[in-house]
């Protein structure tokens, strides 16, 4: 995401709960954070700079890099966008704004299934 404040609410809810973050700020970055830590999850936003969020799932998954745990939280709630996130091998969709509680329900459930 591009939002800092968002990033650091997102951060801190997550180290709260005993997750450790990784945080990227463009999609250009998202990608080599992705190739370098190979992440248990990779929450993204739609919208980013240089790269969106679709280009960077697309080229996560057409070269096969690292583990596939997509959580896409976007302020976008279009159906094309989650049937497009769904054709790419996401585990789930949040809509902005986000209740911080129910966001780790949905990343426990993911990281579990």
């Amino acid at each position: 995401d591009d939002d800092e404040l968002l990033l650091d609410l997102l951060e801190d809810v997550l180290e709260k709960a005993g997750y450790v973050v990784v945080r990227a700020e463009d999609g250009r970055e998202c990608v080599l954070m992705f190739k370098a830590e190979d992440p248990d999850l990779l929450i993204i936003d739609l919208d980013m700079p240089l790269r969106s969020g679709f280009e960077v799932l697309e080229e996560i998954v057409r070269d096969n890099i690292g583990r596939r745990r997509f959580l896409i939280l976007s302020g976008r709630e279009r159906q094309q966008d989650i049937d497009r996130g769904m054709r790419l091998g996401i585990n789930d969709f949040i809509v902005k704004p986000f209740n911080g509680a129910a966001l780790l329900k949905r990343v426990q459930e993911v990281l579990t299934s």
